[in-house]
């Protein structure tokens, strides 16, 4: 598991990414995961969870989403291959 910065997403600019690769019945894929709140990204669950907590002091909207997008490696292509399909479909 790695760190994974995509840039030029709209209103957001550059986030960061958890990014891994997993194997499942014999495929191999790539994804990357992240929390979002109202207006911030974090691949961070205790950070989100402080974001959270800050909206909820300010009594602003509380509700987040796990957002875990997956894509198949192809067994000629490369992960960097992959990254940039990723990045292209997450912007």
């Amino acid at each position: 598991m790695k760190n994974h910065e995509i840039h030029d997403i709209p209103n957001f600019a550059n986030i960061t990414v958890r990014e891994m690769s997993i194997e499942k019945m014999g495929y191999k894929e790539l994804l990357y995961f992240w929390f979002q709140t109202k207006n911030r990204v974090s691949y961070d669950v205790n950070i989100n969870w402080y974001h959270l907590a800050v909206h909820a002091i300010m009594r602003d909207n509380t509700c987040d989403l796990f957002i875990r997008p997956i894509t198949l490696l192809d067994s000629s292509g490369t992960i960097e291959d992959a990254e940039k399909r990723m990045d292209q479909f997450v912007s």
